[in-house]
């Protein structure tokens, strides 16, 4: 699976994809089955993203779409994700087809309600360009009485 799911690079970051393995010798009966559909960047300066996952026990499997990854990056990192959507696209439906072939039940997720409200309702960063124009604009007031005063001291 992991060789093929890597011949397939996503930009920017070079991104390659990748399930993880269960931790341990084995799955413990079955739970420690999930095994996590990572995208791994390889230029550095990018997240490692997870993509969906897989579940052995279950017989199913996930896939998030590209705007579920997107609203997860803006919670976590307050600016929208850098990932080349059309590459994404193309992950999902090898992977899709990857996982329907090991007889998984694999299933494309929007992202929950909860985490687009929360990334939509999030309110702006404050502004500072507002209390700049009041600094400059009493510097400007303070220079033009000091002008006023020098000039009709006489």
């Amino acid at each position: 699976m992991n060789e093929a799911l890597r011949k397939l690079r996503i930009a920017p970051g070079d991104y390659a994809a990748e399930l993880t393995k269960p931790e341990g010798p084995s799955t413990g009966g079955g739970v420690q089955a999930r095994q996590n559909l990572r995208l791994v960047p390889r230029t550095a300066g990018f997240p490692t993203l997870v993509a969906g996952h897989a579940n052995q026990a279950e017989g199913t499997a996930e896939l998030r779409t590209y705007e579920y990854l997107d609203r997860l990056h803006k919670k976590q990192f307050d600016r929208p994700i850098e990932l080349d959507r059309m590459q994404y696209s193309e992950l999902v439906v090898l992977a899709k087809g990857l996982f329907e072939a090991l007889r998984l039940r694999t299933a494309i997720v929007e992202a929950p309600s909860d985490l687009v409200e929360a990334t939509a309702t999030k309110p702006p960063p404050p502004s500072r360009g507002g209390a700049r124009v009041v600094v400059v604009l009493i510097a400007i007031a303070v220079a033009a009485a000091l002008v006023i005063w020098l000039v009709t001291r006489d």
